[in-house]
């Protein structure tokens, strides 16, 4: 689909141990079943650019973003991605962003028109996706590491250097005051949209800017999954978190593998799916190819 003024843009965090083969699979699936004038961001540290370009050569709608920073896991995560998508939003006018995992597939045409078309018709849903609470077993310590972060027990998280300990203040006071403005609006602990697979309206992406979180340096220091901030910092700007999961509705994702057998994906009318990496005893390769045999 041609590039020009995208009303759709596609993130696709590229890690150091991504296969560039799988990550063009997933970049081609997108492409394929795209109806929508759209741009694919490829995002990854500076040192994988090399492999980034293998895996999107000659593909017209895809632009390589690069950063310096610690990759990582939690605020650092919540940083490189929030940076990259204040970058797409100077660089492109669209309505919706869609950030897809490398692990990620699109399978049905139409898919990111289904997600725009979504967010017009909910226009209160700033952030959609696999809509959960942190799972049975991690969440009363999920909340109580929110709650933990948010207060002088910050400081008993490690690393304690001098520089954290400072750097631990503004993680602190940023999370304390986010927890009471999202508490006001509805935000309930440990709520969060799964980060395999997830879209953004842009107006909540302009909120966040507004408040400071595209991206927020204070937040690099927490180990909180990235996820879980993103679901607070949207309640905090005033929107809700939606579902996009599920019986006829596009995404079909779990988190370690996927949430049924690719036979039953395609007959069921899934659009995007999450994670390729297995099924059963089925691995990636496989279960990719099958896949392939359908694309347009």
């Amino acid at each position: 689909m041609d590039s020009t003024s995208p009303t759709v843009a596609f993130v696709v965090p590229m890690g150091p141990t991504c296969n560039p083969a799988f990550v063009r699979d997933t970049l081609e699936s997108i492409i394929a079943y795209s109806t929508e004038p759209h741009r694919i961001y490829l995002g990854c540290h500076e040192s994988v650019g090399e492999s980034a370009k293998i895996a999107c050569s000659g593909l017209e709608t895809v632009r390589i973003w690069t950063h310096t920073n610690t990759d990582g896991h939690g605020g650092k995560l919540l940083y490189n991605l929030s940076a990259l998508y204040a970058y797409a939003m100077d660089e492109s006018p669209f309505e919706t962003l869609i950030r897809l995992d490398t692990d990620a597939l699109a399978i049905g045409k139409g898919f990111d028109t289904d997600i725009m078309e979504y967010f017009r018709h909910n226009s209160s849903v700033g952030l959609a996706g696999k809509l959960e609470f942190a799972r049975r077993g991690t969440h009363d310590s999920v909340t109580q590491q929110i709650l933990d972060s948010a207060t002088y027990k910050v400081y008993l998280i490690r690393p304690r250097r001098p520089q954290a300990m400072f750097a631990k203040f503004g993680l602190m006071t940023t999370l304390s005051r986010a927890l009471k403005e999202g508490e006001k609006r509805g935000y309930r602990l440990a709520e969060y949209v799964f980060g395999g697979s997830y879209a953004f309206s842009r107006s909540c992406l302009e909120a966040l800017r507004s408040n400071g979180h595209l991206p927020n340096k204070n937040l690099i220091w927490t180990d909180l999954s990235e996820d879980y901030l993103f679901g607070l910092l949207v309640r905090t700007a005033g929107f809700e978190l939606g579902s996009l999961n599920g019986a006829r509705l596009p995404f079909h994702v779990a988190h370690r593998q996927l949430p049924l057998s690719p036979e039953e994906l395609r007959s069921c009318g899934a659009k995007v799916i999450h994670s390729v990496r297995r099924f059963n005893d089925r691995n990636e390769s496989q279960i990719r190819e099958f896949f392939r045999q359908y694309r347009e």
